[in-house]
């Protein structure tokens, strides 16, 4: 059995962390709110309010580090 290994995110996860929050709205909220709400959301919009959250210890995040990019 392969054991799956997590560590806590760092400034460096900010953008994939906001990637995959955007698309995440976009899904859950999907037939919910309008499509032209959820289609101007950035993928980016979230990367300063990670990085300031991860930096001041106000957000703790688990990343599983993989070779694939988003």
């Amino acid at each position: 059995m392969q054991r799956i290994k997590i560590r806590i995110a760092s400034i460096e996860d900010s953008t994939s962390m906001s990637i995959i929050h955007a698309n995440s709205w976009k899904k859950a909220y999907q037939d919910l709110l309008p499509d032209e709400y959820l289609n101007q959301i950035k993928d980016l919009r979230w990367v300063d309010m990670i990085n300031k959250c991860l930096e001041d210890n106000t957000m703790k995040a688990w990343v599983l580090p993989s070779k694939k990019k988003l």
